[in-house]
């Protein structure tokens, strides 16, 4: 009981850890995706309009993993389970 407590915990700051990294990176490619729209914008605004229909088609794709995103936690649920399991059997 005292070890699944302990992975459960494991995991769980594993994945909070993971999640803050998966978080920082979303950031700094939402910030360089602005960027390189700011540089089209002053470079050449009918360029522009064409760069953004795949920009826009990206940040959807961004945002689909966000609503999977609570999956994540009946994920580790379920290995947790599969290693008391196989724990229990030795």
């Amino acid at each position: 009981m005292k070890n699944k407590l302990m992975d459960s915990e494991t995991s769980t700051t594993y994945l909070n850890k993971t999640q803050k990294e998966l978080e920082a990176a979303l950031v700094e490619k939402e910030s360089h995706i602005n960027q390189i729209i700011e540089n089209a914008a002053t470079s050449n605004p009918d360029q522009t309009i064409t760069l953004m229909e795949p920009l826009q088609q990206k940040e959807i794709e961004l945002n689909k993993p966000e609503n999977s995103r609570d999956s994540i936690p009946a994920t580790a649920d379920e290995n947790s389970n599969s290693t008391t399991a196989s724990e229990s059997s030795h």
